[in-house]
């Protein structure tokens, strides 16, 4: 491998661990607004911060460095 080559990284994602839903407006963390949601509809969330109910989420992704 030369010094200039880039290397691409794969990210994996676990689907027992998924990373937690954060609201697009308060960044804090939402609720499934319903149990079916994500079944049959489209999956809904609501935000206790600032009442933000919508299928519109964030996901929290950590960067790992390996140098």
């Amino acid at each position: 491998m030369k010094d200039g080559d880039k290397v691409e990284r794969l990210v994996r994602r676990s689907p027992t661990s998924l990373p937690p839903k954060l609201c697009p407006n308060c960044l804090k963390p939402l609720k499934p607004l319903s149990q079916l949601s994500g079944w049959f509809t489209p999956e809904y969330y609501y935000c206790d911060g600032c009442g933000y109910s919508g299928a519109v989420a964030l996901e929290s992704v950590k960067d790992e460095d390996n140098d």
